[in-house]
């Protein structure tokens, strides 16, 4: 689940909210696997925000637009709710790395983010070997490396720009290695990304 899909939420395509919906429930760890855990929250609490007030309107006389505008509202403020952490992250992180070595950040990090998202881990027999390395790669390797390079880097705002180049260089490489098809809507969110 990338920017992009979180963007297309944002603008209110439903048929993008049950994408992320399903990916965020089917990564066997309740909706941050793979995710960075602030992406996983603010979408988490964008959907239970919606889906707890469906609840409270379905009725046979509810008004669907009204719905609509109000899930539009919730995914804006939840997605400037990502955008200030996210920009937060890195300041707080080199602030951080100022007095903790960059491998012990990335293991306090991970080992808090493993003890409190354990109790929603859901077991998929099969699975868990993919799913393992592919957090492993994604998160604690990715973020080990970026600890590093923001370790020793001078300016943070490099380090921000360069590690938002991995959207629109992970969106080439799935056209050119795995053939997939981007439209408008994707390149828009990876625009707005920067």
């Amino acid at each position: 689940v990338g920017i992009e899909d979180a963007v297309a939420v944002g603008v209110g395509d439903v048929g993008a909210a049950v994408v992320v919906a399903e990916a965020v429930g089917g990564l066997g760890l309740g909706g941050a696997g793979v995710l960075a855990v602030d992406d996983a929250v603010a979408i988490g609490v964008a959907l239970a925000r919606f889906f707890a007030f469906w609840r409270r309107m379905a009725a046979p006389a509810c008004d669907l637009p009204l719905i609509v505008a109000w899930f539009r509202l919730t995914c804006a403020w939840s997605l400037g709710e990502i955008t200030l952490i996210w920009g937060l992250n890195l300041i707080v992180s080199k602030i951080g790395l100022a007095t903790v070595p960059p491998m012990l950040f990335t293991t306090l990090r991970f080992a808090v983010l493993a003890a409190l998202l354990f109790p929603f881990l859901r077991v998929v027999p099969g699975k868990m070997n993919a799913m393992v390395v592919a957090a492993l790669l994604s998160g604690a390797a990715n973020f080990a490396l970026l600890f590093a390079g923001l370790s020793i880097a001078q300016n943070v705002s490099a380090v921000a720009i360069a590690s938002q180049l991995g959207v629109p260089f992970t969106t080439l490489m799935s056209v050119a290695l795995l053939g997939e098809t981007v439209r408008w809507r994707r390149w828009t969110g990876i625009a707005m990304s920067f």
